[in-house]
């Protein structure tokens, strides 16, 4: 008998937590600024697309779940491990004078917000939020008028989150849009990642299923695109230096991960206006789109950082942050038979 068919839902999930506590434990020992920096876009990568997960569950909980049926499983396997994510988020938010200038020292406007304590209480709130949402989505007994509200109360915390950990490293800018686009980005990602892991496990989705993902991915890539250009075009038509200052702070040799998270973008858009794509076509999308997920991602928070972080240490951090998330979500996949066969 195999170690996956041995271990139980809450023992793989407790195995989870207890792998990413010791990881934290390491990280924290360690006190690097250039160890938390990584470990900050790692965290971020994975804390996103693991809300995009519950947020896609609810929704196709509340629109009926048939569109959504050939991703559910690879979606109920991330968000079994939120608890796991959770615990992943302690050293930020133990560390923030490493991660954000407000608490190293630096003046900033809302400092009764902005203030360290203040800011770990918000941060276990929006952990703890999303694990109590996490039993809900995987509740195969929950209705549509608890779905909905568990993904009203998701929401906000998710655009919350993002102002927190990303938005307040330049705590001078702020902007309206930055949270809901941000949201929306981890809601596409987390869609791409469960269409890829679909795919790569045997058997393929039906085709009506495979034309349902499609709409929904040029949906939501659509409306990824349109939220972070509308920014953008608010910020060059009020052309005022601290907001302009967000962008010029990305400009030179950061432009080109922008190039690529562009590009990426646009390229699964034009490949999935065709309807009813292939196990090829769907793979290319899926890939494309998490490219330009994690280019996009380095573009929002690497040129920030208040410390240098070596390539080698950014590598081996962000390696055994998602390899090991990888794993836990392989087991979890372990005991699940692949729908998207079932349903040829």
């Amino acid at each position: 008998m195999s170690v996956e068919t041995r271990l139980s839902p809450a023992t793989t999930r407790i195995f989870g937590m207890a792998a990413a506590a010791a990881a934290s434990l390491i990280v924290l020992v360690i006190a690097d600024p250039g160890v938390l920096e990584a470990w900050l876009l790692g965290f971020i990568l994975l804390a996103g697309i693991s809300a995009g997960a519950l947020a896609l569950l609810l929704a196709g909980r509340i629109l009926g779940e048939v569109w959504l049926q050939p991703i559910r499983d690879e979606l109920e396997s991330i968000a079994g491990l939120m608890g796991m994510v959770a615990i992943l988020t302690i050293p930020v938010l133990l560390h923030p004078e490493a991660l954000y200038p407000w608490a190293a020292g630096a003046p900033a406007a809302h400092r009764d917000w902005l203030d360290p304590q203040f800011f770990l209480l918000r941060g276990t709130v929006y952990l703890a939020i999303w694990i109590a949402v996490a039993s809900l989505a995987l509740s195969r007994l929950s209705q549509p008028a608890a779905s909905g509200i568990g993904l009203v109360i998701l929401i906000p915390t998710i655009s919350l989150a993002v102002l927190d950990w990303l938005a307040s490293r330049e705590p001078e800018w702020i902007s309206g849009l930055y949270g809901p686009a941000f949201a929306v980005s981890q809601l596409l990602a987390a869609m791409a990642f469960g269409l890829l892991v679909t795919l790569v496990r045997p058997g393929d989705p039906a085709r009506g299923q495979a034309e349902s993902l499609r709409i929904a991915l040029l949906t939501l890539a659509l409306l990824t695109g349109w939220a972070w250009f509308t920014q953008f075009l608010i910020v060059w038509m009020a052309d005022l230096p601290p907001e302009s200052a967000w962008y010029l702070s990305r400009a030179g040799a950061w432009l080109v991960l922008q190039a690529v998270a562009i590009a990426g973008l646009l390229a699964a858009i034009l490949l999935l206006i065709a309807p009813h794509p292939g196990h090829p076509r769907l793979l290319a999308i899926s890939g494309l789109l998490l490219v330009q997920h994690f280019a996009h991602l380095i573009w929002l928070i690497r040129p920030t950082a208040l410390h240098a972080v070596p390539a080698l240490v950014d590598a081996a951090v962000l390696a055994a942050l998602v390899g090991l998330w990888l794993l836990f979500v392989a087991l979890e996949l372990a005991r699940r038979p692949n729908i998207a066969a079932q349903t040829l």
